[in-house]
């Protein structure tokens, strides 16, 4: 359990204020540690998203709020009928819930694999896309809250995975530091060793952040800054990636009605051009952005507007 005192030290020495962010980024990495470890787990799913981003290719340039995977075996599915592949999700998903049900207790973490309860478990699209929820009460707020893992069970893979090696806020830390605070609390080892683990490609991340981006109700700011650093990182233009965008995407909208509604507001009211990064956004990111994101935004925005065009 992260106790208050480790929450202060590791946000005095990392100079951090959002001390509920950071405590509960170092539950999720410790859970996800747990996961990865978890031979049933951590051999089966693939790591994607916003988390790996920072943890396997980025760096920590914001803070982690859930963890993604996609199931790896995609074959196991291929050809079965949509009563037989919910049969085989129905058993999947208690299965892996019982494993979520010994981590989470390991990790003082209040989860059970209810599936009719909405508290701990929400299941959509005939079981292949989960979401369970684990729930803590925080020590700085002293509110009830909890990390989210959501897993797809049904997607089709455009790139290769790759073998990551995944690192904590704190993976930087020198020695010196690293020893006075294993020596003061033996219990954050854990929190400084890097996690081998399957992952997503850059690419690959990049390709689905654009399709969450169309398909998702809303706007979540923060994969705007996403596509941004990953665009920077590949140095590449996001038109090179239209195609498997458009590919990433049709299956989508083609399938599920919720996500082709929500395609079709935004097609219809198209992105603003002027849009700002929410305070409760803000204060996930660790460090300024370069003084050429807001320009980046609005070429994207503009790209985005005439992607909704060509998507039909």
């Amino acid at each position: 359990m992260i106790n208050k005192k480790i929450i202060d030290y590791f946000s005095r020495i990392k100079n951090l204020k959002e001390q509920d962010l950071l405590e509960k980024d170092l539950i999720l990495h410790l859970f996800f540690k747990d996961l990865i470890d978890n031979n049933k787990f951590g051999q089966n799913f693939i790591f994607k998203g916003g988390t790996c981003l920072t943890k396997c290719y980025l760096g920590y340039y914001r803070f982690s709020e859930d963890l993604d995977f996609t199931w790896g075996n995609q074959d196991q599915f291929k050809d079965l009928s949509s009563k037989a592949l919910r049969r085989i999700l129905s058993t999947l998903i208690g299965t892996l819930g019982k494993e979520l049900e010994i981590i989470a207790l390991k990790n003082d973490l209040d989860f059970k694999i209810e599936k009719n309860n909405r508290r701990y478990v929400e299941l959509g699209a005939n079981d292949k896309f989960a979401t369970f929820k684990f729930w803590y009460k925080s020590v700085i707020s002293q509110e009830d809250k909890f990390i989210k893992i959501q897993i797809n069970f049904c997607e089709s893979l455009l790139y290769p995975i790759n073998v990551c090696t995944a690192k904590s806020l704190f993976s930087d830390l020198n020695k010196e530091t690293r020893e006075e605070s294993e020596f003061i609390f033996p219990e954050s080892t854990n929190l400084f060793f890097p996690i081998e683990c399957n992952c997503y490609s850059l690419e690959e991340i990049l390709v689905e952040k654009n399709r969450a981006i169309l398909t998702r109700r809303g706007i979540k700011y923060r994969d705007f800054i996403d596509v941004f650093l990953i665009l920077r990182n590949l140095n590449k233009k996001i038109e090179l990636f239209e195609r498997k965008i458009i590919l990433k995407t049709k299956p989508v909208l083609d399938n599920y009605e919720k996500y082709r509604q929500n395609f079709l507001l935004k097609k219809q009211n198209k992105f603003a051009e002027n849009m700002k990064i929410q305070e409760g956004e803000s204060r996930l990111l660790l460090r300024e952005l370069p003084k050429e994101f807001d320009s980046f935004v609005k070429e994207y925005v503009i790209y985005l507007n005439k992607l909704l065009d060509k998507i039909k």
